[in-house]
């Protein structure tokens, strides 16, 4: 038997952003959000306050809350979705207010269904806590699916050191044996062929 099976891993990202879609304006607008006139305006689509609040729902996703919704979405899965911000190919410091969610475990479908069931819990988790929070709907962050976890690749294959320990094992132990009988064999035969003490001294006095 194997000793561990095959890992198979599965990503999600979602884009953390704001209502209206702020990226597809080449100009950079404000608002201002509270009462008085002497409210500072605010950048609207400001990246860098973004990318801290997707640091911030990545820890949020790991947490026992939803953690505990996610175990609330159906069957039991032998594996693990954890979410972090999503690093640039080059592997250089995240700027971008992207969420990525990677899943493993041991099948493929598992790797995806565990990836998608953390996804949509941090979802509505965010969801009841704007609502519970009485945030009206055009202020609220928007948390938008930007690529589903719809495939997984292999990152670990079984392992197979112990078949193979266990093979030599065996066939050491085979020729060990071997080895042991045909020198043991020759020994026998010729303690078989000598006369015994009686013959011998049988022999000697006539």
């Amino acid at each position: 038997m194997y000793r561990h099976g095959e890992k198979w891993q599965s990503v999600e990202s979602l884009l953390v952003t704001e209502q209206g879609f702020p990226w597809g304006s080449a100009i950079q607008s404000y608002t201002h959000v509270g009462t008085t006139p002497n409210t500072p305006a605010a950048p609207i689509g400001d990246s860098v306050r973004l990318t801290n609040l997707a640091n911030l729902y990545a820890y949020l996703a790991n947490g026992d809350a939803v953690r505990h919704l996610v175990l609330q979405q159906g069957r039991y899965i032998s594996g693990k979705a954890t979410a972090s911000l999503a690093t640039p190919s080059d592997g250089s410091v995240p700027t971008l207010p992207l969420i990525q969610i990677t899943g493993i475990a041991m099948t493929r479908q598992d790797a995806i269904t565990i990836t998608r069931r953390k996804a949509n819990a941090l979802l509505a988790y965010l969801k009841r806590q704007q609502v519970d929070a009485g945030i009206p709907a055009k202020h609220r962050v928007v948390v938008a699916v930007l690529s589903r976890a719809s495939k997984a690749k292999v990152v670990a294959g079984r392992k197979k050191t112990v078949p193979v320990l266990v093979f030599m094992s065996v066939m050491v132990v085979t020729f060990g044996l071997a080895f042991v009988l045909q020198n043991v064999r020759p020994v026998r035969e010729r303690s078989s062929s000598r006369p015994g003490l009686l013959t011998r001294l049988a022999r000697h006095t006539s």
